[in-house]
């Protein structure tokens, strides 16, 4: 889980609630494979730079990017359908 950039296997088809949690990875590619992101998967992913979401993800759980304050640039394809609005929500410390 810790590392700078984290490839998900081809062939993975779902990630899990909380899978990549707390991980420090500062970039993650998803598979073409990829059909269902679960909720919190990358809940407090600190270092999570840049996000690209492939076409085939259909399902995006809530809170999936949640207090990933370092997020700079992520791709949603129209192919996911919107059930939240809360997929990114951010708190500061200050």
């Amino acid at each position: 889980k810790d590392t700078e950039s984290y490839e998900i296997p081809k062939g993975v088809t779902k990630i899990r609630e909380y899978a990549f949690s707390y991980a420090k990875m500062t970039s993650v590619s998803i598979p073409l494979s990829m059909n269902i992101i679960g909720e919190y998967a990358f809940y407090e992913c600190q270092s999570l730079q840049k996000v690209i979401i492939p076409n085939s993800v259909t399902n995006l759980g809530m809170e999936t990017f949640s207090n990933c304050n370092s997020i700079e640039s992520i791709f949603i394809p129209s192919s996911v359908t919107l059930n939240s609005s809360n997929y990114f929500s951010l708190y500061s410390n200050n």
